[in-house]
Parts: structure tokens; C-alpha cells; sequence
């Protein structure tokens, strides 16, 4: 799935809502302590081998989608990929 838009949001997560409002894509979240975990975004689920990913101005987020302000220009790309960790 590539699918790129314009939204003003407080964080990564609620831009990915409001993508997936727009471009009618299901999402499927689980809330943790530590904040939303994304379990699948239309129809594409993680898996022992891919998973997604969320990355502000090119670099992976370090807190749960949730709680990652963002600033004014800040660009928000969800990747369902392998993770490196």
C-alpha cells in the first residue's frame, strides 16, 4: 500500500486515523500501558516476519505512535516491514 496525504494531527497515530478515514483503509489497534500497538492497516497484518513500522522525517519512532508529538511539517510514513530490532 503506498497512499500519501496532507492531515493536521497532534500525533503519528492520529494522522494514520485520519489517513485511513480518508482513503477507507481498516485499522486494527490493540491498546497497551505503553500506549496503541498497530496490529494491521487495510487488511495487511504483522506477522512473525513483518510488522509496521511508523518513521517521523525518516527515522523509526521510540515511543508507541500515540504519544509521538509532531510539529508542524513533520513527515509520517507507516512501512510494513521486517524490523531491525
Amino acid at each position: 500500500i503506498k497512499t500519501e496525504a496532507t492531515v493536521s494531527a497532534k500525533t503519528a497515530f492520529e494522522a494514520l486515523e485520519l489517513l485511513a478515514k480518508t482513503k477507507n483503509l481498516t485499522l486494527k489497534t490493540k491498546q497497551y500501558d505503553f500506549g496503541v500497538f498497530v496490529e494491521s492497516i487495510g487488511g495487511f497484518a504483522n506477522t512473525k516476519d513483518l510488522s509496521w513500522i511508523y518513521f517521523v522525517n525518516g527515522k523509526s519512532g521510540e515511543v508507541a505512535a500515540d504519544k509521538y508529538e509532531l510539529k508542524n511539517g513533520d513527515k509520517v510514513e507507516w512501512k510494513y516491514m521486517k524490523p531491525n530490532f
